[in-house]
Parts: structure tokens; C-alpha cells; sequence
């Protein structure tokens, strides 16, 4: 039994008063991780990060792009103007990556050209409520790239990924996803080999099942936390009803001018977000390459034309 094991177990011992109790914003997050078995809290938690963003903050600063295969966790957000896009079918969640990392770029271009090192413009938070279901899919391979790639260069661009898994395993779960991940929760798992794949320690196999977790952060280490907070339904339905009522249209220089949608042929997921200018230039480089591939085709075909004339001639004589 490790150091660290040995102080986990030694809080069970002692009373819940004397149990650290601390205040963390986990939605300051760079990028969080939410792992634990079925019936841990994983829910309880996403619904507590979420209901907290929407009080605290405006659609002008935060917005949300919502991945839910379960289609019962994350829908009922669906609605509310903080959220840009709604996902519910693992073949769609490729597309929308690949959308967040163009403006991701873009938005890495604009700063370059007006000398800033931080994104100015509402922070964008992926929401993924089982990132598992999404890692066994057939479209993986891209999910993966795309999550790896915002997950290494999205915090300057204020874009940050909050996953959900209640299988934290390597098969599911690839260790080069966790590795980027800022900050990670563990909630009670199954395994010490569960919980190692969170936190790289045991000790979440320990952990009472309901109100509790370890949370480990940058230069922090890892610190139990109690008293996990849990809203009601009537709660929930209060706070997304109340949004749903504002109609609420960012006026702030901080919203992008330029709004960009893609919706992919026969389907029902539409995707908006913030675009910087030279949308419409990309599209034109592309269909000068188109050209220019075209071009140079023909004139391989024109200069091999004399030698197939030669072949087809000389075939013919010996005949």
C-alpha cells in the first residue's frame, strides 16, 4: 500500500467533519475528464457543472457544443441559447470536430494578425456525456484526431473539452486522450486499474460511492472532495426554462460579427458557429487546386499522347 493509499484509507476513519471540504470551480477547467462506474455521480456532477455555467455566465461569453449518444443526459439543454449545436449520432460528432478545429485555426490566424496571445471571444466548451460509446464507433479514427487535436491547442482559442466515461479503460478510453486532459475527476470505479487510468493512482476503487471524488489538477496533486452538489429535476427544468424565455441575442464585442452554418445532407444535426472572415477565400483556394490538378492531368495526358500514338503504329506493322 502506497503513501497515498494509506492517507485515503486513514480518512475513512475519521469523522465526515473533518473530511477537507473545498470550493472548486471545476468549469475553469482547460479540459476535464469525469470518469467513474454506473450509478457514481457522473450525471449528478455534469448537471452541477452545467446549471453553475448558465448562472454564472451569459451566452455572450460561454457556449456550448453538446455530444449526448444517450440522447437523455445533455438534450434537455438543447434549447437554451447558450448552445450552438446538438449531436446525437456518433457519425455527425467527426463533422462537428472537424467544423471546431477550422475555427480554430481561423481564430489562431486572426490573433496572429492582431498580435494577441489569448483569444478575445466567447469560450467554447465541447460537452461529451459518454466519450466511450464514441471511442467504439466506426468512425473512431476521426473522433479521436479531432479531440486530440483541440485537446493540445484549444486553450488559447478558449475551446475545452469536458468528457464523461463510465468505461475508463485503455480499449475505450486511448491513454493519448487522458494524458491531455487537464484536469480529471474520479468518481467511485469498479478497479484499481479503472482508477489508474483517471488519475494514474489507485485509490477510486476505495471512495464511497455517492458525494465524493478525487480531483486532480495542474501543480495540485490529487485532493478528496466532498459534498458533490445535486439538483433536482424541478431545479434543472427551472433554470433551462428560464433561459429558454430570454430569447437572448449577444450584443457585445466580444460575440463573433460572422456566423457560419454547416448542415451535413440528410440530416437533422446543424451545426453554428463563429467564423472569422476568409470563410469564403478558403473555399476559393481549394477550387484553384481543383483547377490546377485539372490542368496538369491534361497536359501529362497531351505530352504522352505522341507515345502512345508510336506504340499503337507499331503494333499495328508487326501485326
Amino acid at each position: 500500500m502506497t503513501k497515498y493509499d494509506y492517507n485515503i484509507t486513514k480518512r475513512w476513519e475519521r469523522s465526515s467533519a473533518e473530511i477537507d471540504e473545498q470550493l472548486i470551480d471545476m468549469f475553469d477547467s482547460t479540459h476535464l475528464l469525469i470518469g467513474g462506474e454506473t450509478k457514481s455521480g457522473k450525471s449528478t456532477l455534469l448537471n452541477a457543472i452545467m446549471l453553475s455555467a448558465i448562472a454564472k455566465y451569459t451566452p455572450a461569453e460561454v457556449m456550448f457544443c453538446l455530444v449526448d449518444p444517450k440522447r437523455v443526459e445533455l438534450s434537455q439543454y438543447k434549447n437554451i441559447p447558450h448552445t450552438i449545436s446538438f449531436v446525437k449520432e456518433a457519425t455527425d460528432v467527426p463533422h462537428l470536430l472537424n467544423y471546431v478545429c477550422r475555427y480554430m485555426e481561423n481564430e489562431y490566424d486572426r490573433m496572429e494578425s492582431i498580435g494577441i496571445r489569448k483569444s478575445d471571444r466567447p469560450h467554447i466548451y465541447i460537452v461529451i456525456d459518454e466519450i466511450a460509446d464514441l471511442m467504439v464507433s466506426s468512425c473512431s479514427k476521426e473522433i479521436q484526431v479531432g479531440l486530440q487535436k483541440i485537446l493540445q491547442k484549444g486553450r488559447a482559442a478558449n475551446i475545452h473539452i469536458i468528457a464523461c466515461t463510465q468505461s475508463p479503460s485503455r480499449k475505450t478510453l486511448p491513454a493519448e486522450l487522458v494524458l491531455n486532459f487537464t484536469n480529471r475527476v474520479a468518481l467511485h470505479c469498479a478497479s484499481a486499474i479503472e482508477s489508474r487510468q483517471i488519475l494514474n493512482e489507485k485509490g477510486a476503487e476505495n471512495i464511497p460511492e455517492l458525494g465524493m471524488c478525487l480531483y486532480k489538477a495542474p501543480m495540485k496533486g490529487i485532493r478528496l472532495l466532498s459534498g458533490i452538489p445535486c439538483f433536482t429535476d424541478e431545479e434543472i427544468k427551472s433554470r433551462v426554462a428560464f433561459w429558454e424565455a430570454q430569447n437572448f441575442v449577444p450584443q457585445t464585442p466580444k460575440q463573433t460579427a460572422h456566423q457560419q452554418t454547416y448542415q451535413r445532407p440528410n440530416s437533422v444535426s446543424t451545426y453554428t458557429m463563429p467564423v472569422v472572415n476568409g470563410g469564403d477565400s478558403m473555399k476559393t483556394v481549394v477550387q484553384l487546386i481543383n483547377v490546377s490538378v485539372a490542368i496538369c492531368v491534361a497536359l501529362v495526358e497531351l505530352a504522352i499522347l505522341p507515345f502512345k500514338a508510336f506504340f499503337w503504329i507499331t503494333s499495328k506493322w508487326f501485326r
